[in-house]
């Protein structure tokens, strides 16, 4: 057995030695790596500290450099040639030695935002090829569709992209752009601000035009600073063939081109083509009668305020008298802008005709003016006829309708007429209606149509016969003409009655409290005078529904008041409007043919002003003030006279909007009546003495008159005073009663001093009321005496 081997002491003890080594060097290593870390981490926490200082007297610095900007350390030049900008600097330098040392530098100029795309033209419409000449997209006729678009000089479009989209063969009219696919893309570079664009033409190799599609353009520039802006024309263009009759195209041509006024009352409106004529789709959103006109058309200026006699021919749709069984109808109207006049309905189903007075568009009252049964009226016993034992209304016919509406005696005719089978006209017999008091004057003759069935078009493009409708007439060849004129005598009498005219003369001076004249109205006739501040007690009230000036206002102090707050009418100004500084309330719808100074007055209806409109010079208006009036001002001419700085037109409660078309003044054609013959007085009891006592039911014929009261006796009613070639003057009247009567000067001027007055007073020189704390009343002529009995007539040619 071989004996065991081991380590020698000399080699234990040389093992260990080298051990040792190994390890004091291993273990000095480990404590120099320590070291460095910790020499780390100080050193990051003292960055950090002076990053934390850096930024912080950055802040402060830049701050107080932009505060005081002289206070640079030097400038320095960036960029070069027409861009190089001078740009001052501060240094800013941390302070704490414990930590690094850092320099930054700040400075107060500041980089302009980038701005966003700027459009100085964008054209898009549809031309007669190789012309400047406006067409209507009739894809027959030589026809180009334009879009142009030029950008400012600021800031550099850098490239712009130009599209045509055409309507997708998928949607016949698409209401998204998703309904589009791009027909022309054309992408230019450094356009610079030379107009850019593309035509397309009908029947070219590339990009023609085709029928019965939408079209529309866009173009879309971006700046070197990544800023886009899009522009597209919102009108889709429709390339239409041309089929129906030419009436009907050159109806759809006046939509077109705005020629034809059309009226609404929440109503979608359609055009319908029809191979005769064009029709009048009038959908009505609701199930029933939409009462007031839904489209109109104009009545000449020529025509207005005269007697109108308006013929139109109208047809209900034969499926509608097959299928509709509870509501189908159709209507004629005169209305004036706000939709306001006289309505006759037809009512198929009822058989019935029916003349409503409208206001605004709906009817005034339950109760129609008349009502006529198609099936009784002896009137209309040539349109009706027996099938089968029952009585039948022609309604299958293409009836004609022939309107009168006569202002001066506040009356409308009625007529219905149809050709029979043998070529014959037949006619029903005329219906003359009684439309009261206050007639309005007509600017339009109206529309209406509606049935059981309600009708929505998709979309406001909807003008070519591609869907399913629901409809009630057409109409088809309106005209208008004059009326055959009334006697000259009763058409003064009946403006003068029918219109409530209580205060009629050229001028009006009034010093007294208030004029009260509900439902009436003031006509002042002087064309070359003006109402100034000299004619009113500065508070006075003329508190008249309808007021008629053919000269100037220029009440530029005072607070006067115009128009009656109960019963607001129209106020008609054939001249200029000053209101001036003085606080005033207008009420009421206000015409006027001149420029309109608003001043300091309240307005509470609409304002429609043929002329500039402004505040007038030196008015200090608190803007606020202006902007919370109820009221509104459309004006055709220039904003004038406004404080730019006080007055921003751009806020959206501004109370005034420019209008290329506002109602026109409308003022009676009145004449100055005159005296009847003496025997027609004398033989009514008219007295001839002029010291006569004023008493009741006083009737005097005089010259002229002049007389004074008794303030302990009650004041005389029912008193008629007709001066011939003179003045009639009243003064020292009942302050706690009040005279009554007719007060007529037709060569003089009425001068009321005192107290109260009710009726109604003519007066070529006007009316004066010289005294404070008086007040006028209107009552109606028809209170003192019979129609036939007016003191006054129409003067002899």
């Amino acid at each position: 057995m071989k004996p065991k081997k081991a380590f020698t002491l000399v080699e234990v003890i040389l093992a260990v030695a080298l051990l040792g080594v190994v390890v004091v060097v291993y273990l000095n290593g480990i404590g120099q790596g320590f070291l460095l870390m910790r020499s780390g981490v100080d050193y990051t926490i003292s960055t950090f500290d002076a990053q934390k200082e850096m930024e912080e007297l950055v802040v402060e610095s830049k701050s107080n450099f932009e505060a005081s900007p002289e206070n640079k350390d030097f400038t320095v030049n960036v960029f070069s040639g027409a861009n190089e900008v001078t740009v001052d600097l501060k240094t800013v330098v941390t302070t704490n030695t414990k930590n690094p040392i850092y320099t930054a530098f700040v400075t107060s100029y500041k980089l302009p935002e980038a701005l966003a795309p700027s459009v100085a033209k964008f054209d898009v419409g549809v031309y007669t090829q190789g012309t400047m000449t406006p067409a209507f997209p009739w894809f027959e006729d030589p026809i180009e569709l334009r879009g142009e678009c030029s950008f400012s000089a600021v800031p550099v479009i850098y490239q712009n992209r130009n599209r045509w989209y055409i309507s997708n063969d998928a949607e016949a009219e698409p209401a998204f752009p998703s309904g589009y696919l791009v027909y022309f893309e054309e992408l230019k570079d450094m356009p610079g601000v030379l107009a850019s664009g593309k035509t397309l033409v009908k029947n070219s190799a590339l990009e023609p035009l085709e029928a019965a599609h939408f079209y529309y353009f866009e173009s879309r520039p971006f700046t070197a600073e990544g800023k886009i802006a899009t522009f597209i024309n919102e009108d889709r263009i429709l390339v239409l063939n041309r089929n129906g009759s030419a009436l009907w195209q050159s109806f759809i041509e006046d939509v077109y081109f705005n020629r034809e006024n059309i009226l609404k009352t929440d109503t979608d409106v359609d055009v319908m083509q029809n191979t005769d004529w064009p029709t009048l789709d009038l959908g009505w959103k609701e199930t029933e009668d939409p009462e007031g006109a839904m489209v109109a058309t104009r009545i000449p200026a020529s025509l207005r305020g005269k007697s109108i006699k308006a013929d139109v021919n109208f047809e209900i749709d034969k499926k509608a008298l097959a299928e509709y069984n509870s509501l189908l109808g159709t209507g004629i109207s005169f209305v004036n802008a706000e939709n306001s006049g006289y309505m006759f309905t037809f009512d198929v189903i009822e058989n019935k005709v029916m003349l409503n007075k409208l206001n605004k568009g709906r009817y005034d009252g339950t109760t129609p003016l008349k009502e006529i049964d198609l099936l009784t009226d002896p009137a209309f016993e040539k349109l009706r006829t027996t099938v089968d034992g029952v009585k039948t209304f022609y309604w299958t016919k293409s009836l004609n309708s022939t309107l009168s509406y006569r202002p001066a005696s506040s009356s409308m005719d009625f007529q219905l007429h149809f050709l029979n089978e043998a070529g014959e006209i037949v006619s029903s017999d005329i219906v003359s209606v009684d439309l009261g008091t206050s007639p309005i004057t007509p600017e339009f003759i109206g529309f209406k149509s509606y049935s059981e069935l309600p009708y929505k078009p998709d979309s406001r493009y909807e003008i070519t016969d591609k869907y399913q409708r629901n409809y009630a007439a057409h109409f088809y060849n309106l005209s208008l003409t004059q009326a055959s004129a009334e006697p000259e005598e009763d058409e003064i009498v009946n403006l003068i009655l029918n219109n409530n005219i209580f205060v009629y003369g050229s001028d009006l001076y009034f010093k007294g409290n208030e004029i009260i004249g509900n439902e009436s109205a003031i006509f002042i006739s002087n064309k070359e005078g003006a109402l100034e501040n000299s004619n009113f007690n500065y508070g006075a009230k003329i508190n008249v529904s309808n007021i008629y000036v053919q000269g100037r206002i220029n009440t530029n102090n005072g607070s006067v008041l115009w128009g009656s707050e109960e019963f607001p009418g129209q106020i008609h100004v054939d001249n200029d409007v000053n209101f001036g500084s003085g606080d005033r309330h207008i009420y009421g719808d206000m015409y006027i043919n001149g420029d309109f100074r608003i001043g300091h007055a309240i307005i509470h209806g609409k304002v429609y002003v043929d002329g500039d409109f402004g505040l007038g010079e030196d008015i200090g208006r608190n803007y606020f003030d202006f902007l919370s009036m109820e009221g509104h001002v459309y004006y055709t001419g220039k904003l004038i006279e406004f404080p730019k700085k006080a007055f921003s037109t751009a806020h959206p409660d501004f109370p005034a909007t420019k209008v290329t078309y506002v109602p026109p003044v409308v003022i009676p054609k009145l004449t100055m009546p005159t005296y009847q013959e003496d025997k027609w007085y004398q033989d009514r009891g008219y007295i001839t003495d002029k010291n006569t006592i004023l008493s009741d039911d006083l009737k005097l014929f005089v010259d002229g008159y002049s007389g004074s009261s008794d303030s302990s006796k009650l004041a005389p009613k029912n008193v008629i005073i007709v001066a011939k070639t003179g003045d009639i003057e009243i003064i020292n009247m009942w302050k706690d009663d009040a005279m009554t009567g007719i007060l007529f000067a037709p060569n003089g001027k009425v001068t009321f001093s005192g107290g109260r007055f009710e009726g109604l007073v003519i007066a070529k020189n006007g009316f004066f009321v010289p005294s404070g704390g008086s007040y006028v009343k209107f009552l109606p002529a028809i209170d003192f005496t019979t129609k036939i009995n007016m003191p006054f007539r129409a003067p002899v040619k």
